[in-house]
């Protein structure tokens, strides 16, 4: 190709390489490895396409020499001198997930900073939680800004904002994501027990133990929001409400034959303990990353 063509930076270099797996029968295995650039720079010349970038903050430039480049829209293709391909691509929030330790895909003009000057994308996601424990929103703390979340994307909090005054902040887990975008998308409110939440050693704390993060996300969704049940101490409170909410009587009833205490569950239930499932479809649900 010829004609200009324009590098993203920041860019994703995403470079395919193979691995011997084993040397005996010299078989191999194809591998992607990634890097995030910044200051990118690229030009024709008469030995072929040249492309730097910045290294060590800024300090080192490195870059490739390329035989070939080829601008497939979403992407720039490109192969080396010793024919390794090379793919250049801008950078989505989902990249945000392999950079930080909060592993939520976080909004693009925050991956963006954080490739170009680092120590930007927010290292945990929380919850901000109202008085009565009901959960008013997401919230990412980055280098750029507060961010907290709002019909399944990140709104940038402004600084003279007091949305958040008389609110407590709990670090939740990644996968709250997932369960508190269903919430959202239903027009149900969450209790932050219904939420995966993190200890202070990084620990996730499910809110039941035998209930995945897609069955979570249904149950928020469906608008059942049911009081955890540890011990059979529990049941009655579990009990009065799967007399309000119908829809809750299959976990009471999981729940009571755990802790061997079927016979407390009202006959007029009319639910199995045994394989009880719950009343919503689980296919078709998507986690967020």
């Amino acid at each position: 190709m010829t004609s200009p063509v324009q590098f993203p930076n920041p860019a994703v270099m995403e470079v395919t390489y193979r691995v011997v797996t084993d040397p005996v029968t010299d078989l191999s295995e194809e591998r992607v490895g990634t890097r995030y650039l910044s200051g990118v720079q690229a030009g024709l010349g008469p030995t072929g396409w040249s492309v730097g970038w910045d290294d060590e903050g800024g300090e080192v430039i490195r870059g490739v020499i390329l035989s070939s480049v080829t601008d497939q829209g979403d992407a720039i293709m490109a192969v080396t001198l010793d024919g390794q391909t090379i793919r250049f691509r801008d950078l989505d929030p989902y990249d945000a997930v392999s950079m930080s330790a909060a592993g939520v895909p976080q909004p693009l003009v925050v991956v963006q900073a954080e490739v170009l000057r680092g120590g930007v994308v927010a290292e945990e996601l929380d919850a901000i939680v109202a008085a009565d424990n009901t959960v008013a929103t997401l919230m990412l703390e980055t280098g750029v800004g507060t961010f907290v979340r709002y019909s399944g994307d990140w709104q940038l909090l402004s600084s003279d904002s007091d949305a958040l005054e008389n609110m407590s902040i709990v670090a939740v887990a990644a996968s709250a994501l997932a369960v508190w975008d269903a919430a959202d998308a239903a027009s149900q409110t969450l209790s932050v027990f219904d939420l995966p939440m993190k200890t202070d050693d990084g620990e996730v704390v499910m809110p039941e133990s035998g209930v995945d993060i897609e069955t979570a996300a249904a149950m928020a969704a469906s608008g059942i929001s049911i009081p955890q049940i540890s011990t059979v101490e529990d049941l009655d409170l579990g009990i009065r409400y799967g007399n309000a909410h119908p829809a809750a009587r299959w976990y009471v009833t999981k729940r009571a034959s755990a802790l061997q205490a079927s016979a407390m569950i009202p006959a007029s239930w009319n639910v199995a303990a045994p394989a009880v499932v719950p009343p919503f479809p689980e296919a078709g649900l998507e986690t967020a990353w």
